[in-house]
Formats: structure tokens, C-alpha cells, sequence
């Protein structure tokens, strides 16, 4: 046979080279699947410690409720008469006529608290009710009346006539022509 001819009907490939071709790509394809395995290997183990560190915060968490239960369960039974006064009921607090017209007003414009304290509109007199004393009683007081509902205090008006000289006209705490400080009394007595 001649070269050429050889050459035309001899296959471009070896037999032997293409299963080591194979067996090559074989190789480096259990290669990369082996690297693989053992990345999510690798991972799989993190994700156990992590689980079981959430397991040991876990058994923690309820054992430390556990030992709250516990103390307030004996707190509870330490202190139930306190607890008692706690869950009477309280008298509604008593405030003016003004700032029951005013918390009225807010609760018909919004349902928020902080207008009651906060607001351009307030009057004057609910504004120095509120404002110009030494502490917050009256600010605790309006703001336990939006809560709990509220009961106008009865308007006092002073005694007429002075008892000391007379005049009848008395609109004030003191009398305009002798000075003498009047008694108060509630309206419609």
C-alpha cells in the first residue's frame, strides 16, 4: 500500500488515544465532582454547628423563661394583696369644665394623645391648667382622663352676699369693698 493511501483510509484518531481521551475527561470529571462533594461536605458540617448552637440558645432561652415564670408565679404569690389594690378599680379623675370641653374637642378632631398637650388651638385656660404649675399632676391627670374617662368637676361660685359687710354683688374669691376672703360653695345648692 502506498502512503496515500494509508493515510486516507487510516482513521485520524487512534483507537488507544480516544479512550485515553475518555478516561482523561473521566477523571477530571470525578475530579470536579469529588471537589464538589466535599464543599457541600464542608457546608453541610457548618450548617450542623450552626443548628446545634441554635438548639444550645434555644434550651437556654427556655430555661431562662422558665426562671422568669418562676419568679413572677412567686412574686404574684408574694405580693397578691398589693396586686389586689392594683386591680381596683380607681375613681375617674375629676378634672375642669374646660378641659373636658378640650379633650372632647381633640378626640373629635384625632385619636391621638399628644394633641391634647400639643395643640395651636388650646385654649388659654386649659393651656395654663396644664403649663404653669411646680409639677405634672395636671398633665398626668388630663392624660389619665383620655384613657379612662374623666368626670367634670362642679363650678364653685363664691358667697353672696359678703357676710361681713353685705355687698351682694360678690363675683370674686375676695370681697371689692371690705377684702374679705369669701367662702366657696358648688352651684346649685
Amino acid at each position: 500500500m502506498t502512503k496515500m493511501f494509508e493515510e486516507v483510509y487510516a482513521p485520524a484518531t487512534e483507537p488507544v488515544t480516544i479512550a485515553n481521551n475518555a478516561n482523561q475527561a473521566l477523571r477530571q470529571n470525578h475530579r470536579e465532582w469529588r471537589e464538589a462533594f466535599h464543599a457541600v461536605k464542608a457546608q453541610n458540617k457548618e450548617l450542623r454547628d450552626e443548628i446545634k448552637e441554635f438548639e444550645r440558645e434555644n434550651q437556654r432561652l427556655v430555661a431562662e423563661n422558665l426562671s422568669i415564670k418562676t419568679l413572677l408565679e412567686e412574686d404574684k404569690k408574694q405580693s397578691k394583696v398589693e396586686h389586689m389594690d392594683y386591680c381596683k378599680p380607681q375613681a375617674l379623675p375629676v378634672v375642669p369644665e374646660c378641659v373636658g370641653k378640650w379633650i372632647e374637642c381633640v378626640k373629635g378632631k384625632s385619636k391621638n394623645a399628644l394633641a391634647l398637650l400639643d395643640d395651636e388651638d388650646m385654649p388659654d385656660d386649659v393651656n395654663e391648667w396644664l403649663f404653669f404649675q411646680r409639677n405634672d399632676d395636671n398633665i398626668n391627670l388630663i392624660l389619665r382622663a383620655w384613657l379612662y374617662g374623666y368626670t367634670v368637676e362642679k363650678p364653685k361660685t363664691p358667697v353672696s352676699p359678703c357676710p361681713v359687710c353685705g355687698y351682694k354683688d360678690v363675683s370674686s374669691n375676695f370681697c371689692s369693698i371690705c377684702g374679705h376672703k369669701n367662702e366657696y360653695v358648688e352651684d346649685g345648692e
